[in-house]
């Protein structure tokens, strides 16, 4: 047993000692940032300034005297910044400390081939978020403001865009762009922002340091108008089929649409709201088509002919909404199997009742209250529907006055309608 264990214990050292070996090589390549500044400061002699809080491991330094060079190298992969000034070492977060000075704060004069020349050279500003630059930022200008000439252009066409605003909030100063997209505008020396707008371009804004007098050239962008959508809708397949004239047609839809005596939908009042139709009289349902007689209008309910198509001395007409399909009114050009009449023509098709399941529908109003059935006989083949309606009318005439000799009157009416539907095949029904 003895042996047996030891050759366990063999094999199991012999799998693991390259991982072991490997990570004792990597915790040798690698060394903490705070070790290796030290490595330095001693080595160099120099002192190491730094903003690093946390510590973090780097590559270890392959000689074992590391300098700055062997710092910078470390630090290469990282966002810190190595920077050496005499025996002075700065560590910083992305970014390098200048060790120069300008000329002007060394006390150097400027000599007369670097004075600014006369040529002041144009700043091309295309970005809202940047800050441009105007003078010579080592001689100011002494006045407290200068002028801005500048050229605005379309960034796509390098059209000169007229009529373009500039605005400058503190203090208040605005300006506009002439025909050929120019502009001059007297702003304070230092920082200033200008707004910038105008029709059909997109609103921005140009940041500048001003120095002294310039000039810039600024592109604009053009900004799109779009209109909401506009949806047509037209009976299309009828306007490319029919060539009939002077037909009007109204949907169910519209009949609910339209304004309503004491909760009654009245289809011939609507046609009274077409050019060229008038109403008989006040209270009545007749109506005269461009001069002509009252009977000489056609009134049809499914090819039937209707001759009195009024209830209640003309208050109501006599066709229940809820079982009228479509109308259509001929008032010109009226087909010739709609003979005897001269005037117009109304046909009125009323609903075929569903032949799914049985549906129903009620109303109570002011004056009457009506019912619909859908009922399904044969499914996918027959179906009834029955609508009926009535009146409580009665009061209206209590509440006249006794001299009108109406009060004690009666009036009323009432109306039953049907449709049966039977389809035969596909190309023949009866109705």
């Amino acid at each position: 047993m003895t042996v047996y264990k030891i050759r366990y214990i063999a094999v199991i050292l012999f799998i693991i000692s390259p991982f072991v070996a490997l990570a004792q090589q990597q915790n040798t390549d690698s060394i903490s940032i705070f070790e290796l500044m030290d490595a330095v400061e001693k080595n160099t002699s120099c002192h190491i300034y730094t903003t690093i809080a946390t510590p973090f491991k780097v590559k270890r330094s392959e000689t074992s005297k590391p300098t700055a060079e062997s710092l910078r190298q470390a630090l290469a992969a990282t966002r810190y910044k190595v920077t050496v000034y005499a025996d002075q070492i700065f560590v910083l977060p992305e970014t390098f400390l200048s060790t120069t000075l300008t000329p002007v704060l060394k006390g150097e004069q400027i000599q007369d081939s670097e004075q600014v020349s006369s040529f002041i050279p144009i700043v091309k500003s295309s970005s809202e978020n940047k800050v441009y630059e105007i003078g010579n930022r080592y001689k100011p200008s002494s006045e407290a403001t200068v002028i801005l000439n500048g050229k605005i252009t379309d960034f796509k066409t390098g059209q000169e865009l007229e009529g373009i605003n500039i605005v400058h909030r503190e203090p208040w100063v605005a300006t506009a762009t002439d025909r050929q997209g120019n502009f001059s505008i007297q702003l304070p020396v230092g920082y200033n922002t200008i707004e910038i707008n105008g029709l059909n371009i997109k609103e921005t804004r140009r940041q500048f340091m001003l120095y002294g007098e310039g000039n810039t050239h600024i592109e604009l962008e053009e900004e799109d108008h779009l209109l909401d959508e506009v949806i047509i809708v037209s009976g299309r397949v009828q306007n490319v089929r029919s060539t009939q004239l002077g037909m009007e047609k109204f949907q169910p839809s519209l009949l609910k649409n339209i304004p309503t005596a004491m909760g009654e939908v009245d289809v011939l009042k609507m046609l009274q709201t077409l050019p060229g139709i008038k109403t008989v009289g006040e209270a009545s349902s007749g109506y005269n088509v461009r001069g002509s007689a009252a009977d000489q209008n056609l009134l049809l309910l499914n090819n039937g002919t209707i001759y009195n198509p009024n209830h209640l001395f003309g208050f109501f007409t006599a066709f229940n909404s809820d079982m009228i399909k479509d109308a259509e009114l001929y008032k010109s050009s009226i087909p010739s199997q709609y003979g005897g009449r001269i005037a117009s023509v109304l046909n009125i098709t009323s609903k075929e009742a569903s032949k799914e399941k049985f549906t129903g529908s009620a109303g109570i109003g002011l004056v009457t209250s009506k019912l619909n059935l859908e009922i399904p006989i044969i499914k996918e083949k027959t179906s009834l529907l029955l609508s009926g309606r009535t009146t409580y009318s009665d009061w209206m005439m209590k509440v006249l006055p006794e001299k009108s000799g109406y009060r004690d009157g009666k009036a009323g009416f009432y109306d039953l309608g049907g449709v049966f539907s039977h389809t035969l095949n596909e190309r023949n029904k009866l109705i």
